[in-house]
């Protein structure tokens, strides 16, 4: 009986720590948001190492932070290795995979807030680097 217990407890200690574990599969983020409705050519796929940075406390005059940053692990098209790329919105998903080498499907944005510009990438999708 006792085993049976500690085999017990030992399974649901296994399976309770699969929970929020990053996936290497395909994972959505935002899936009704509306603006990740790309066409499928403009959709990229991005590789690198997921950071996170706190808000800043300092005040900004442009009123747009992104947490989460893309730091690219080898010289491939957008930048060149050790740049990054700040990986818009704020999906609790995306934390799991901080500190982990992940791909990244979206697309990446070019646009201009309050005369400063922003170089991002819209995500769809995330997973582990494999």
């Amino acid at each position: 009986m006792r085993k049976l217990f500690v085999l017990s407890l030992f399974a649901l200690a296994l399976f309770a720590g699969a929970e929020g574990q990053p996936s290497k599969d395909w994972v959505p983020l935002n899936p009704d948001a509306d603006w990740n409705n790309f066409e499928a050519d403009e959709i990229v796929i991005f590789q690198g190492v997921l950071k996170f940075e706190e808000d800043p406390d300092t005040i900004s005059f442009v009123q747009r932070f992104n947490p989460f940053k893309l730091e690219f692990t080898n010289d491939v098209v957008p930048k060149p290795k050790g740049s990054t790329l700040d990986v818009y919105g704020r999906s609790p998903v995306l934390k799991e995979y901080v500190g982990q080498k992940v791909c990244i499907k979206g697309k990446r944005e070019r646009m201009e807030v309050e005369g400063v510009m922003f170089d991002e990438i819209w995500p769809t999708a995330i997973r582990l680097d494999s």
